[in-house]
């Protein structure tokens, strides 16, 4: 999906236009005239115009990121300047979870000898993509640039590539015109839908729809719930069909560090306010072992630590103080969520007490971990449903119940155990499948050797 920022402000000017005093003066039939004129507007018309009334916050935003990265050479590749690229494949990640989830195609992809471009949109996807694959040959990462036309043109002028695979939910116009326009091949690959995308303005809807139908030459969904989603928007693309979801295929690193050598809890990519409603418990409970809290956003460390120091709460901030002597630990530091689940008792999701989808489990339950959730797992309700009967994943309703189901598995360490290691069978199962699918039908569409 286009970067937050933008879709934010073109939905708050959309609304801004639509709730605009003069306009609520007008008559209603007249109000209908209006809005069936803007429905005539061509829709790549109004985005276009919508990224030009928001030029001057773009560039202050980039401004700010150049100097949060503390390099104008990020600013420059914001502006879509970069070194000449010969590629194979270009996958596009808009973050680190599509990074983690394309990962798995990209190592399959380069032990085939192909040559890759790997792009992100956020500085985190970037990192991880760098982390990810910096010692992996022939393969080149870049930053995406804003989708404005001259920015992606620059860009574009200096890929030379045959295909280009988007993953997951990137939907950029101007990128996905000026790739199609260039002759290249454009996937869509472990495709979704969001419920905000279901849910946008009408004139982005029909935008998309336009671009999937008209742009896009295959559409690779994860599962069936995503492809009814594809055709409750109105996709009607012969290539739309289920291939599997590659979030499933991914591998743990072999060589994580330990970062704390006592037993403890992970509380994984945590938001607001669920790192204070557990704490709060949390401290009420000193037979239970340390709580590690790693928020999703690690920049968000000093807010939480505020809330933490004014409920009186003690806590070890880890960017700060490395040294863990609290019963608590807030690691707001980038990039040490695996390390920490991968030797902890227990691992809580995050997202899943407050109105947020949920995160990935996939990770923890591969890991060896047994999981548990709150009740808002919307965004992997495919994974919640088929992993629940094994007993790996227990989903809760509220912060209470949460903590008696920690103290129960904890007094019961075997069982817990056996759960979770039935847990990765599973998975080793399913994914193995989905992987071998999802390439041979990969090579069957694109012609891969």
């Amino acid at each position: 999906m286009f970067f937050i920022l933008t879709k934010k402000r073109c939905t708050r000017a959309l609304l801004l236009l639509s709730a605009c005093p003069l306009l609520k003066k007008v008559p209603q039939q007249s109000q209908r005239i209006y809005n069936s004129k803007m429905l005539s507007i061509p829709n790549n018309f109004i985005y276009t115009l919508l990224l030009t009334f928001l030029s001057p916050v773009l560039l202050l935003w980039l401004l700010r990121e150049a100097w949060q990265q503390k390099s104008w050479a990020w600013l420059n590749a914001r502006l879509g300047k970069t070194t000449p690229i010969q590629a194979d494949i270009w996958l596009h990640c808009a973050s680190v979870g599509e990074v983690n989830a394309a990962a798995p195609l990209v190592e399959a992809l380069q032990a085939q000898g192909k040559q890759l471009l790997i792009t992100t949109f956020t500085p985190t996807g970037q990192q991880q993509a760098q982390r990810r694959f910096a010692n992996l040959p022939n393969l080149h990462i870049r930053l995406l640039p804003i989708d404005w036309a001259w920015t992606v043109n620059r860009f574009m002028s200096h890929i030379n590539c045959q295909q280009l695979w988007l993953v997951e939910t990137e939907f950029w116009p101007t990128l996905i015109t000026q790739v199609k326009q260039r002759g290249m091949r454009i996937n869509l690959i472990n495709a979704r839908i969001t419920h905000k995308t279901l849910n946008a303005p009408r004139w982005w809807r029909r935008l998309l729809v336009r671009l999937l139908n008209e742009q896009i030459r295959d559409i690779l969904c994860r599962n069936e719930q995503d492809l009814a989603d594809f055709r409750q928007l109105g996709v009607t693309n012969p290539s739309l069909r289920i291939a599997g979801n590659l979030k499933w295929c991914d591998t743990p690193p072999a060589d994580l560090p330990r970062l704390y050598n006592q037993p403890y809890v992970v509380f994984a990519s945590t938001h607001q306010p669920e790192e204070i409603e557990l704490a709060t418990l949390w401290q009420q409970h000193p037979e239970l072992p340390k709580l590690v809290i790693v928020p999703r956003h690690p920049k968000r460390g000093n807010d939480i630590a505020q809330q933490l120091s004014k409920a009186n709460i003690t806590f070890n901030q880890r960017s700060i103080t490395p040294e863990q002597t609290d019963d608590i630990i807030l690691s707001d530091t980038f990039g040490e969520l695996q390390a920490w689940m991968a030797y902890a008792e227990l691992v809580i999701m995050g997202g899943s007490f407050a109105p947020k989808g949920g995160q990935n489990p996939l990770e923890a339950i591969r890991l060896g971990k047994l999981v548990l959730c709150g009740p808002d797992m919307r965004d992997f309700a495919q994974e919640v449903e088929a992993l629940i009967p094994t007993g790996v994943l227990i989903q809760t309703d509220k912060m209470n119940d949460l903590l008696n189901q920690i103290i129960h598995l904890l007094s019961q360490p075997e069982t817990t155990a056996q759960k979770a290691t039935s847990g990765q069978h599973w998975l080793a199962t399913n994914q193995g499948q989905i992987l071998e699918t999802y390439y041979r039908l990969a090579e069957q569409t694109h012609g891969l050797s």
